[in-house]
């Protein structure tokens, strides 16, 4: 087996792209899987807890959205930042404390998405990207592990759009999106101080 020919075979447009089963995988590497099932059933105590969540958001007046997708990360980041989260679920992702919406977004990896769909004509994309900046104080970018955040940057809305700005309007593709590295925002000084 001569990995560099290997490589070389499966390299389409620059990228390395190899589709494997398991049974190769184990062949190649030598690797053993135990392919058995948990002999302790953890779902139960587990479903207990999530029940017993669902029964907390409900009584302080949140609804069933908030266990979506990603909207755990909106409860955990509002506690540590002593925020508030709008009960609709519309408009800001959070209120800070002077009353005014944020933006969260939350990552357990290392990449930070602004996202605002499908790209339109360039006034419609400066329209939109302006319209979300000037109706938030800022972005609140985390890094979290658990329910414990590692680090924290905010992004005051200004700097906001004008990175948008000069990003988004220069990039092409049919998604209008901006990814930033926390290595990024860390060497542009959005550093927030988590034990304020």
């Amino acid at each position: 087996f001569h990995f560099k020919n290997f490589v070389k075979n499966n390299l389409k447009g620059g990228q390395f792209i190899w589709t494997i089963t398991w049974e190769p995988l184990i062949a190649l590497s030598g690797v053993k899987i135990i392919r058995e099932a948990s002999k302790i059933d953890t779902y139960f105590e587990l479903a207990r807890e999530v029940s017993n969540s669902i029964i907390l958001a409900k009584g302080v007046g949140l609804d069933e959205r908030i266990f979506s997708k990603g909207e755990f990360n909106h409860v955990l980041l509002a506690a540590k930042l002593g925020h508030s989260l709008p009960k609709d679920r519309r408009g800001p992702d959070a209120i800070n404390n002077r009353g005014i919406g944020v933006e969260y977004k939350i990552t357990v990896g290392d990449n930070f998405n602004f996202h605002f769909g499908s790209r339109k004509s360039p006034g419609e994309n400066m329209s939109l990207i302006q319209k979300k900046c000037r109706g938030i104080a800022g972005a609140y970018c985390a890094v979290r592990t658990y329910s414990r955040f590692d680090e924290i940057f905010y992004i005051p809305s200004k700097k906001l759009e004008t990175m948008l700005l000069d990003s988004l309007l220069k990039s092409t593709g049919k998604q209008l999106i901006k990814n930033f590295k926390p290595s990024q925002l860390k060497k542009l000084d959005f550093t927030y101080d988590i034990a304020e």
